[in-house]
């Protein structure tokens, strides 16, 4: 929270994570009719069990992994495990800045992370640029088909419309 002071709540009158998570995962099994997409890897990218765990209980969430590939690369193997088990509940998106000046870089740094077996690159910080990293990462190198369902088709099926522009059906 050094670079971003606001976004602390460590106070004693908010609620800690845990607990919000547990409000959060009581929220998707009342709603079981309603779709869920829980951004940055559910909360909680450093306990991959716990968010496997929940999809696996929870059919009507789905995950993202924006602004997480720095806590889902230090773990690769664990990371690649889960994303191709649970390939049709995960899309992609990214909620860092898109600008010309270090979105470029920003996105390439995620497809080297889900298509390469890289060793030993950094992440983007959760502005979209370089200049605070914590530690390196190693890519996952998922399979053709898990990547096309990350990139595409699962929003799709969230999302039908998504796969139209001005009225034609994107192939």
């Amino acid at each position: 929270m050094i670079k971003f002071p606001s976004w602390s709540f460590a106070a004693p009158e908010f609620p800690r994570k845990i607990e919000l998570l547990k409000r959060r995962d009581d929220l998707l099994r009342k709603h079981p009719g309603t779709i869920f997409i829980l951004p940055h890897f559910g909360n909680y990218a450093e306990n991959i069990q716990y968010i496997s765990d929940l999809l696996d209980e929870c059919p009507n969430a789905y995950i993202d992994f924006s602004a997480r590939i720095d806590e889902l690369g230090r773990q690769p193997y664990t990371a690649r495990e889960f994303f191709i088990r649970h390939q049709n509940r995960i899309i992609f998106g990214s909620d860092m800045p898109a600008n010309i000046d270090c979105s470029a870089e920003m996105y390439r740094t995620y497809f080297r992370f889900l298509e390469t077996f890289d060793e030993s690159f950094f992440a983007p910080d959760y502005d979209g640029t370089f200049d605070r990293a914590r530690w390196p990462i190693c890519g996952i190198g998922l399979p053709k088909e898990v990547l096309k369902k990350i990139y595409h088709e699962n929003i799709i099926k969230i999302i039908p419309s998504l796969n139209t522009v001005n009225n034609l059906t994107l192939k």
